[in-house]
């Protein structure tokens, strides 16, 4: 009898053993999936910014030697009607660039590692360009109006150059981004 009942107390306390290590390997499972989750949100947060920031950069390069196209049309109240349309284009297509600026820049805040201050800049950047070119339409529909032959290509510059400021702005958020997610991630 007293076999048996070391025998039971043996069994008990191999079950107990064995319950406590299921217990363990559950535990170490949910931890091990839940930093598999918490890096998967890292990882979609930082392709949503470099969607973001992607979307300047191809914005630039697709449209890069439009303007000066536009220019050389010979008939210039035609040239100028379509730099005004063209111009409202734009300005609609970064409106939906800019319209996830606050989110971004909230996101962005999530890493730190000098992320939230190159998106920073490059939302700077967005608001510059995007005034620069409300500004533009507005003196380019004043002199659509006025029937004026010489307009001023001024703004063709500074457009270009607020823009070259934008893909370097871009690619400065799309190389942060790298880092972490090479340094942080994997």
């Amino acid at each position: 009898m007293r076999d048996i009942i070391q025998d039971m107390n043996s069994i008990a306390w191999l079950t107990l053993f064995a319950v406590i290590v299921a217990l363990g390997i559950g535990v170490a499972s949910i931890i091990h999936t839940e930093i598999i989750q918490k890096r998967e949100r890292k990882r979609m947060l930082l392709n949503e910014i470099t969607e973001w920031a992607t979307k300047v950069i191809s914005w630039r390069s697709e449209n890069r030697f439009i303007l000066t196209e536009l220019a050389s049309i010979k008939e210039r109240r035609q040239s100028e009607r379509l730099r005004h349309a063209h111009i409202l284009e734009v300005i609609n297509f970064f409106a939906t660039i800019t319209g996830l600026n606050t989110y971004i820049s909230k996101v962005s805040l999530t890493f730190q590692q000098g992320l939230p201050e190159v998106v920073q800049k490059l939302i700077d950047d967005l608001k510059a360009y995007t005034y620069l070119l409300h500004a533009w339409q507005a003196r380019l529909f004043i002199d659509i109006a006025e029937g004026k032959l010489d307009i001023d290509m001024e703004d063709a510059m500074k457009a270009d150059e607020f823009s070259q400021k934008l893909e370097k702005s871009a690619g400065a958020v799309l190389e942060k981004v790298a880092d972490i997610k090479t340094k942080e991630i994997d």
